[in-house]
């Protein structure tokens, strides 16, 4: 997914014989839009909120919001020390919030969907087996 970001990213400067500047290249080096997240999103992956608990329609208001500001993810941290202070824009708290709910859901679904199955198969050839996520996403997506 990073690179068909990146990609979208370059094909955007240089459509009609743009050129790249280092201010660009440090730009998308700095880009982190998941567009993983939109592919969920876009497929309509998540039940509707009608009849749902409160707290799953609490988290669809918040990826709701992260949706419409375009799938940011920053880390929501002032500087890049993980045990600094939060920033204090909202905005970007929203952005973090999202993206922390959508990797937080992407994680939970691939341990639903494959932890079983790993689990089979360790224990029938007396192997450990784990699973990459990559693959694993690939195969949501699939199915």
């Amino acid at each position: 997914m990073r690179y068909a970001r990146v990609a979208e990213l370059l094909k955007a400067k240089t459509t009609g014989g743009g050129k790249v500047s280092l201010a660009d290249m440090q730009q998308i080096q700095s880009d982190h839009v998941s567009l993983l997240a939109k592919i969920f999103e876009d497929r309509g992956f998540y039940p509707p909120t009608t009849g749902a608990p409160a707290g799953y329609v609490t988290g669809r208001t918040v990826l709701g919001a992260w949706t419409t500001a375009g799938y940011d993810c920053p880390t929501g941290l002032a500087t890049s020390d993980p045990n600094g202070a939060a920033v204090k824009d909202a905005t970007v708290l929203s952005q973090s919030a999202g993206c922390l709910l959508f990797h937080t859901f992407l994680r939970t679904l691939l341990h639903n969907v494959f932890d079983d199955d790993f689990a089979v198969v360790s224990a029938s050839t007396k192997q450990s087996f784990g699973g990459d996520p990559g693959a694993e996403i690939r195969a949501i997506l699939f199915m």
